[in-house]
């Protein structure tokens, strides 16, 4: 007969669920408060608890873990735009899936008892090993991610740009997933949202980055009504490959700083980034 430890059983699972849930946000490019990751850990421990007792089909144990994995994640990014949560969820189940994977095989290997009910995990360890190897994992995720790409916290950088003599000042989130330069001069792309720029363009930007049709005749009338030098540059989402409006402004300050590294492109989409943040800019 296996005797199971409730507390090791919730905090084997609060912990694991916090792992992934940093690194969901990591990959997911979201920086949501340690408190709310946390939480979602904390749901999703509770719940491990309650459906390893009894045991069910197999079909129903993983449909409730499935379930539990959604109000987790739910959980830990409810400050986030709804849009974005399918997408969460299911970077979180992949990573659980795979995570757990390698944990598994690993204890299997070395001999440790390690059993499997619900789709919940139990694993009859010591907490000294329990809270080594959460260090460690943790210790080895940010080592792979890099210096500061592990962390959740917003970092923001509050930009200044100037074109035809007038001015306009925004705030913009520290991203490391943006990766945007220009193929010929090289310089970094803030992107930023249309409607934020113009104050310089007088209302002009944003009709007619809305219109269709072809896109030199666009460019031509921006250039013209605009009294800019726009260009287009290549770029990749989640979604699709696309081409970007840039531009580089008479004057950029960065932090107050003056600065020839970036360029601005400029997009007619709402850009979901939370909080009062209305640009992304690489690391």
């Amino acid at each position: 007969m296996r005797v199971v430890y409730l507390d090791t059983l919730f905090f084997l699972n609060f912990l694991t669920d916090y792992l992934l849930l940093l690194l969901t946000a990591r990959v997911g490019g979201r920086y949501p408060k340690r408190s709310r990751l946390a939480a979602g850990a904390a749901v999703g421990a509770v719940f491990a608890v309650l459906l390893y007792f009894p045991p069910a089909p197999v079909a129903v144990g993983w449909l409730l873990r499935g379930v539990t994995c959604a109000g987790v994640v739910l959980t830990a990014f409810s400050g986030e735009a709804k849009s974005s949560w399918p997408r969460l969820c299911g970077i979180f189940l992949l990573l659980t899936v795979g995570l757990a994977g390698i944990v598994l095989g690993i204890l299997l290997l070395g001999g440790a008892g390690v059993s499997l009910q619900n789709g919940v995990p139990y694993i009859n360890i010591s907490w000294t090993v329990l809270l080594a190897s959460f260090i460690a994992i943790y210790g080895l995720s940010g080592w792979v991610l890099g210096k500061g790409r592990g962390s959740t916290a917003r970092r923001t950088h509050e930009i200044q740009a100037q074109l035809g003599g007038k001015t306009t000042g925004f705030r913009v989130l520290e991203d490391s997933g943006n990766l945007l330069r220009d193929p010929i001069s090289g310089r970094k792309v803030i992107v930023v949202q249309a409607s934020v720029l113009e104050p310089m363009f007088g209302g002009e930007l944003g009709p007619l980055l809305q219109k269709e049709g072809d896109l030199e005749l666009q460019l031509s009338q921006l250039r013209q009504r605009c009294g800019a030098a726009f260009w287009l540059i290549p770029a990749r989402t989640v979604a699709q490959n696309c081409m970007l409006l840039a531009f580089h402004p008479e004057k950029l300050l960065v932090d107050g700083a003056a600065s020839e590294e970036y360029l601005l492109g400029v997009t007619a989409q709402q850009l979901e980034i939370g909080g009062d943040c209305r640009g992304l800019i690489g690391v």
